[in-house]
């Protein structure tokens, strides 16, 4: 109905205005004022040189008298302030818009034409081995919330969760778990539940993380670990899988509890390969630079800043993993947008890693889009996982369940314990969700 709406008062408008008029309908935030409003008039008044007021009554008058059937929706016009022209409906469409909205259930609202676009929603992106905390639950909210509407509308949209499965958080948690006080917790932690295993790589990756701050040796042990990592050396390469194993579980429990799936996960062990060669090959025809030994992207060039991509070891930095990421996205999908759902403080980066994806294939960056959503912080300032200080994503999922299985306690529900806990699990996601 309220598109309807739209399109009439737009043509009525255009026809008064003399030239074209898109009337855009809000809902007022006082339902005194009525179901719609619109400040067309006081827009208008710019260039009739009418007060917003005089037009205003003018279209009133033309809209009260009209006899479009559209228009009939129409129950009564006011004027408010310097020009808003509030709308009321009658009864009748109101009941008639109930109806319909019951008759086409989920379908109401979905365009009749599906547009024949391919676009990759890239949400979620938790590390193996660390924690997945409130922030992540932010993200996949969002991320559903955004791939559900451009499947409602018929876009081919496409679930993708980008992991960080290789990298020093992985090596400072496994040198954690090589520590007197976690090695026999980690063979106990073998036959123990999900939950116990991710317990203790969280301890793990904390203390491994203030030994590799501490001390210039442990330092450099670490960086060995990495490299036996990247190089899937036999002393670690069993360690090592089993742990990402328990971390990548303990995610679906989450995605399964947040109604979340995807068609695509992509690690950063799939491309930092592909991602250091495409940084070679473009530094040869002079898209990169040496700098130091390392490989940077010169982004002041383009009025951004210079990162590296290459590090002077040799090593594939998170931005040439991302230039290893995007060819691959563009060549198993072929996408018109892939829209990355990430925070606002990487929004310096994204342009850079646009920038240089352009550089390296024109065209490229029309097609990339970072979606920024605001700061999940705690009342003491940003979480770390590095010393523990985190809120985690299954302590929040929990803690909101059992409130509503209190409230149903307190009411002496006639609920069983079962249906208990089935409606707190569903009223607590929605809560965390939409709350």
């Amino acid at each position: 109905m309220k598109h309807d709406l739209e399109l009439r008062l737009s043509q009525l408008i255009t026809d008064y205005a003399g030239k074209k008029v898109s009337v855009n309908l809000t809902v007022p935030p006082n339902s005194q004022f009525g179901h719609y409003s619109t400040n067309i008039a006081l827009i208008l008044a710019k260039t009739l040189g009418k007060s917003g007021q005089k037009i205003a009554q003018e279209l009133k008058d033309s809209i009260t008298a009209s006899k479009e059937k559209e228009l009939e929706y129409i129950a009564e016009v006011s004027i408010a302030g310097l020009g808003f022209i509030n709308f009321r409906l009658t009864q009748e469409a109101l009941i008639k818009n109930t109806q319909t909205i019951l008759a086409e259930a989920q379908n109401y609202g979905k365009p009749l034409k599906a547009p024949k676009k391919t676009i990759i929603v890239e949400f979620g992106h938790p590390n193996s081995h660390k924690m997945m905390h409130i922030g992540h639950l932010r993200n996949l909210t969002t991320g559903e919330a955004i791939i559900r509407l451009l499947e409602f509308v018929g876009y081919n949209a496409v679930r993708a969760n980008y992991q960080g499965d290789v990298g020093m958080h992985i090596a400072k948690c496994l040198y954690g778990l090589q520590l007197p006080e976690f090695a026999e917790a980690y063979q106990q932690a073998l036959s123990e539940t999900i939950h116990e295993q991710v317990a203790l790589l969280g301890k793990a990756y904390a203390a491994g993380s203030k030994a590799f701050e501490e001390n210039d040796q442990i330092k450099q042990a670490i960086g060995e670990i990495n490299k036996q990592i990247y190089k899937k050396d036999k002393k670690i390469w069993n360690i090592y899988q089993t742990t990402r194993k328990w971390s990548l579980d303990y995610f679906e429990l989450i995605y399964k509890r947040l109604y979340v799936h995807y068609d695509r996960y992509y690690f950063e062990s799939e491309v930092y390969q592909s991602g250091k060669k495409y940084v070679e090959e473009a530094l040869n025809v002079g898209v990169f630079e040496k700098s130091d030994g390392a490989i940077i992207f010169p982004g002041k060039k383009y009025g951004l800043h210079n990162r590296v991509f290459v590090t002077s070891e040799g090593n594939a930095t998170y931005e040439a993993k991302d230039l290893g990421l995007g060819a691959l996205q563009l060549k198993e999908y072929n996408p018109d947008q892939i829209i990355h759902i990430v925070g606002p403080e990487q929004a310096g980066y994204f342009q850079v890693i646009f920038e240089a994806l352009d550089r390296v294939w024109p065209g490229t960056k029309d097609k990339e889009m970072h979606l920024i959503y605001g700061f999940v912080q705690l009342k003491s300032g940003k979480m770390s996982s590095r010393t523990g200080n985190v809120v985690t994503a299954w302590w929040l999922l929990e803690a909101a369940k059992q409130e509503i299985i209190n409230i149903l306690e307190s009411n002496t529900s006639n609920y069983t314990k079962e249906q208990q806990s089935d409606i707190a699990e569903k009223a607590g996601v929605a809560a965390i969700k939409y709350g």
